[in-house]
């Protein structure tokens, strides 16, 4: 049976990280595929690492678990290529835990990647979480420089994405040291579709 690595990055997720497996675990479909969840703690200061160690997969067949713990906060690109890394699906679903990419999509973007023959499906924002008045500024002026400098709108571009085996390899062999997650899956060139989702409150 073929295995879709979900891979989920957590800094002090404390509240989320059961909740998150639980709906996920619910939903797929392990009928047609088998599913590990890989949680990266990233140097969470909080229960974090606990709740995934103790994540109930005893009767949950079809899925399994792995829980990678960093020795301190090295940051979200750096738990994103960690958990790629150790993936071994032929297709990685990037998602948030805090529940702000909403986890009832993860079937509808393996359904759409089945059916479109692609290499990548980007999730787009439809709205943005509340945020100050300052970091839009501050945003919306990083976005164009990015434009500007590389030709890539990523404006509402999320890390929330389906990659498949040739794209995951392709990204976790690329050279750069300091890594823009979704600035480099853009540039890699593979086939890819849209998806629009609106954000949801954090957990």
């Amino acid at each position: 049976m073929k295995k879709i690595s979900i891979i989920i990055p957590c800094h002090n997720e404390e509240d989320s990280v059961t909740r998150f497996f639980d709906t996920a675990a619910s939903i797929v479909n392990v009928k047609e595929f088998s599913y590990e969840f890989i949680f990266i703690d990233d140097g969470s200061n909080d229960t974090t690492w606990s709740k995934i160690l103790n994540l109930d997969v005893n009767s949950k067949s079809g899925i399994s678990v792995k829980g990678i713990k960093l020795t301190k906060n090295f940051g979200k690109e750096a738990a994103i290529h960690t958990g790629l890394s150790e993936s071994s699906g032929v297709t990685a679903i990037t998602i948030d835990c805090d529940l702000q990419h909403p986890v009832e999509m993860i079937p509808k973007l393996i359904e759409t990647w089945q059916q479109n023959n692609i290499n990548i499906v980007h999730c787009i924002r439809t709205n943005r979480p509340k945020e100050s008045f300052l970091k839009k500024i501050v945003t919306n002026i990083y976005y164009k420089i990015l434009n500007a400098a590389t030709g890539m709108d990523l404006r509402h571009y999320t890390d929330f994405k389906l990659i498949d085996r040739n794209v995951i390899d392709t990204y976790i062999n690329l050279p750069e040291q300091s890594r823009f997650y979704k600035g480099l899956i853009s540039w890699t060139g593979y086939s890819s579709i849209n998806m629009d989702f609106d954000v949801e409150e954090r957990c």
